[in-house]
């Protein structure tokens, strides 16, 4: 009877378990910020924008490969044949993915630094989105326009520069077809564009009165969309886009009151139906995307430092987080902020849902 009473115990564990958001491993990687994160289409490696940009094994932690110091913005094609990242030089640059190599790298024409990329389903276009030059010496915050370049990959031709933002651009994603894309600024402006006109197609959303907090989080953490498997619908943050109807809809997540539970990054799982977003607060937090009800959350980072990117691999079993930090065995860095580690971290989702 003891025998049957603990097997009941470990599979009564076992499910509870099963129906959270479960650690499964951290990666020493970072020595200060994880700005960006996405698996690799051989669900065995995933690639980090933490400075530089690594690659690294999911299951041994090792870093296969090494490249473009001081990226801070990339994309990879769905492929993941090709990465287009943003150096610490401003020089935008493509590698091939599978072995490291340096394809392209040209100097864009923007006279702020880049703050934002994105590259095409077939990798052959990229978009770059201009920021703030910190080294000019002028008011940063005058206004004018900020561009968004339109390059050919294969040349490293610029092929046109899209005006329309007032403040730097911060997220940018191609739509389906590399037709259309979209982009978001810091003063909360979403702007649709066509690419084949070259041209802006319509405003999702137009700039708030004043610079400061987005609806969506703080402004300027704001850097990445995520598009609905279905295609229907883009979420920045917990800002809802209706990509039929070019338009942000009502507060479908509900936002906890206080400031620093703000949301930096969203996805989709693979079958649209749950949302897994990650907070300032520095949590995970998983949503019905049908109710907008929350269904799960996990502390993704110790002593309530930011989780700034997240995303999910392609069987939608598996979550990628990470944000402020410094690496152990790199020396402290030295900050203000409370001591915390500063990991990329490896979740399951639970296995209900999948």
């Amino acid at each position: 009877m003891g025998g049957l009473a603990v097997t009941v115990l470990l599979v009564v564990n076992w499910l509870l378990r099963s129906a959270t958001i479960s650690e499964v491993r951290q990666y020493d990687l970072v020595k200060y910020i994880v700005y960006s994160v996405a698996f690799l289409p051989n669900a065995n490696e995933a690639v980090a924008a933490i400075g530089d940009v690594v690659i690294f094994d999911l299951n041994t932690s090792k870093i296969r490969c090494r490249f473009s110091n001081g990226a801070r913005s990339m994309a990879v094609t769905t492929d993941g044949s090709r990465l287009f990242c943003v150096s610490r030089d401003n020089d935008l640059e493509v590698w091939n993915i599978r072995n490291g190599d340096l394809l392209k790298s040209f100097r864009g024409s923007a006279s702020g630094a880049y703050y934002s990329v994105a590259i095409s389903s077939d990798g052959k276009f990229g978009l770059a989105g201009e920021g703030y030059d910190l080294n000019r010496k002028q008011d940063y915050r005058a206004p004018r326009d900020y561009v968004i370049s339109l390059w050919n990959l294969d040349t490293g031709e610029e092929i046109s520069q899209l005006t329309g933002h007032r403040a730097p651009v911060r997220a940018l994603a191609f739509l389906p077809h590399d037709e259309q894309a979209l982009s978001y600024s810091e003063d909360g402006a979403i702007i649709l564009w066509d690419l084949s006109k070259k041209k802006m197609a319509d405003w999702i959303r137009k700039p708030f009165p004043k610079l400061g907090l987005s609806r969506g989080g703080y402004h300027d953490y704001l850097r990445s969309f995520c598009i609905s498997p279905d295609k229907k619908y883009a979420l920045l943050g917990l800002d809802l886009i209706d990509l039929t109807n070019h338009q942000v809809l009502p507060e479908r997540f509900a936002r906890p009151r206080h400031v620093k539970n703000w949301a930096s990054s969203a996805v989709f799982t693979p079958d649209g139906r749950q949302v897994v977003i990650a907070y300032l607060d520095g949590r995970l937090r998983l949503w019905d995307f049908q109710t907008g009800k929350p269904r799960r959350e996990v502390e993704a980072s110790r002593n309530l430092a930011e989780v700034y990117t997240v995303a999910i691999s392609a069987d939608g079993k598996y979550v990628l987080s990470g944000g402020l930090g410094s690496i152990s065995g790199f020396g402290a860095i030295q900050s203000r902020r409370p001591a915390a580690d500063h990991y990329v971290r490896l979740w399951r989702l639970p296995w209900l849902l999948w």
